[in-house]
Parts: C-alpha cells; structure tokens; sequence
C-alpha cells in the first residue's frame, strides 16, 4: 500500500488525471443510467423486431444510410428530428430504437425524444460499428 502512496505524491500530475477521468467515467455511467434510455445489443434490436414492438431510426447522414442500413430502419438526421415528430406520432405505442454510427450521439437524440413525449426511448448500444460488428444483415 504504501507504494501506491508513494507513486501518487511522486507523481501528483499523472494521479490527479486518472482520478479526474474516473470519476467523470463514473458520472456519465450514472448519467446513462438515471435518463432511462436503454441500452440494446444489437441481439436485443433484432428481438424486438422480430416480435414487431420496436421500430428503427437511424440518425446517420443520408449518404451513410444509403450505403448501409439495418432493414426498416428509418432515416431521420438529428437536424430533422423535430420537425419529423408528426411522421413519428403514430409509432408512439411502439419502443423506438435509435441509431447512430458508434453509439456516440444516439443518447442525446433519445432524451430529445423523450423530451417530446416518446416515453418508449432506447438506443443502439455502440451504433450501426456494433450492428456490423457482430454480421447481422443491412440493406445497401
């Protein structure tokens, strides 16, 4: 133990930094955690298309869709998403899983739906790299 102490007063700068990112790791875990957006595997996307109780937006550009999409999805780019909300309203009934490109923004894109009144909210845990990661079929 008392080595550990001696490497962090050594090296005060290096053990304030890895404390700091830490605790901000912890923080944005709870952040997640607290918001009650899911976080689907993509095995869990592909249950819950199969039983017909979730449906798809993806929220990459359009070129990036283009390329490759999960089948169904829908494309809705973030800039678009409130303006977008009537073609949405019929699918309220439903849980609606959102899509980025690595899992980076589909967070916030959920709250913002939320924030709206889509109480059924989840997200495609490490996006579209996680959907192809694992060989689940698209559409080109």
């Amino acid at each position: 133990m008392q080595e550990y102490i001696n490497f962090f007063q050594q090296h005060l700068l290096l053990s304030s930094a890895f404390v700091i990112i830490l605790l901000l790791l912890i923080a944005n875990e709870i952040r997640y955690r607290l918001s009650g957006i899911a976080k689907l595997s993509p095995r869990q996307v592909t249950q819950a298309l199969n039983h017909e109780i979730a449906i798809l937006i993806d929220t990459r550009a359009r070129n990036d869709y283009q390329r490759s999409h999960i089948l169904g999805a829908m494309n809705i780019v973030e800039s678009e998403l409130l303006t977008e909300l009537k073609r949405l309203e019929k699918y309220k009934d439903k849980q609606i899983i959102i899509i980025d490109a690595a899992g980076q923004k589909a967070h916030n894109i959920a709250l913002k739906l939320k924030k709206q009144g889509f109480d059924n909210v989840a997200m495609l845990s490490g996006g579209m790299q996680a959907w192809l990661a694992e060989g689940l079929p698209i559409a080109k």
